[in-house]
């Protein structure tokens, strides 16, 4: 079933004005659509990617397990569970 469909990636931004200028100048690309939502960009293939912007890009998750509870997310970049 999904052989017969494009996929394409949703990449998270924290700061969407530096990572569009970042795939801009190293990548030499410019969104196709760009929203409140996130901007598109279309590459080979018929493929594609759309970077949008959140927070939680700026604090990567993991799971950590303790004895007491079962599996917790935890920021890697500063410790907090949530």
């Amino acid at each position: 079933m999904l052989t017969d469909h494009r996929a394409y990636a949703t990449i998270p931004a924290a700061d969407m004005r530096r990572a569009k200028a970042w795939y801009r100048d190293k990548l030499g690309l410019t969104p196709t659509l760009e929203d409140d939502m996130g901007c598109l960009y279309r590459v080979g293939g018929g493929t594609s990617f759309m970077l949008y912007p959140t927070m939680q890009a700026r604090h990567p998750i993991r799971y950590c397990h303790s004895r007491r509870t079962t599996w917790k997310p935890k920021c890697r970049t500063c410790g907090a569970m949530a």
